[in-house]
């Protein structure tokens, strides 16, 4: 990934149940490029090997749990709180997305109708929403500068101080890392 000093991998469609082991649901809606899971994780894999900073957000979250190993609840409840709403999670306080953000708990926009079922290989869940629903992971290793998010900061970020917290310290850590 020679040229690039930060990644950014963004929401979309459903990441292909069949990478985790599981036959793909009538509700899995699947991208539209085929080959996008491959170049995705390709980029994740590339960026965390070569020390380059990274922000997962929505479907980049749930792709770097299923391919560190987890798995994914393929469709939630229709009345579930994370489907287009604003809902609460909270941060585990020792956590570097908790430090960034300057918060342990803040509301934050969703809509996704997965959500991470087991946790992948070092990776651990930071924030969860009131009903235990994973909503940010960080790798164990404090070393890996990797932050990932189930919820959508860039809904909020021109107006809420933390959620814009997220993209500077993505801008930042890009600006160290083409420092080096």
């Amino acid at each position: 990934m020679h040229g690039f000093d930060a990644l950014l991998v963004p929401g979309g469609y459903d990441v292909d149940p069949r990478r985790y082991g599981e036959e793909p649901l009538e509700t899995t809606v699947p991208a539209d490029f085929s080959a996008q899971d491959d170049f995705e994780a390709g980029m994740i894999a590339a960026a965390v090997e070569q020390g380059i900073p990274v922000l997962a957000i929505c479907r980049g979250f749930q792709l770097l749990n299923v391919e560190r190993g987890g798995t994914l609840v393929q469709d939630l409840e229709a009345d579930s709180p994370h489907r287009n709403s604003v809902h609460e999670v909270v941060l585990a306080e020792d956590s570097r997305l908790a430090t960034v953000l300057g918060a342990e708990q803040l509301s934050v926009s969703s809509y996704h109708h997965q959500a991470v079922g087991r946790v992948g290989a070092g990776l651990r869940a930071v924030g969860t929403a009131p009903d235990g629903i994973v909503e940010a992971l960080e790798f164990e290793d404090p070393a890996i500068e990797l932050l990932a998010v189930q919820w959508h900061p860039e809904d909020s970020a021109a107006d809420d101080p933390r959620q814009h917290a997220l993209f500077a310290w993505l801008v930042e850590r890009a600006s160290q890392h083409a420092a080096q």
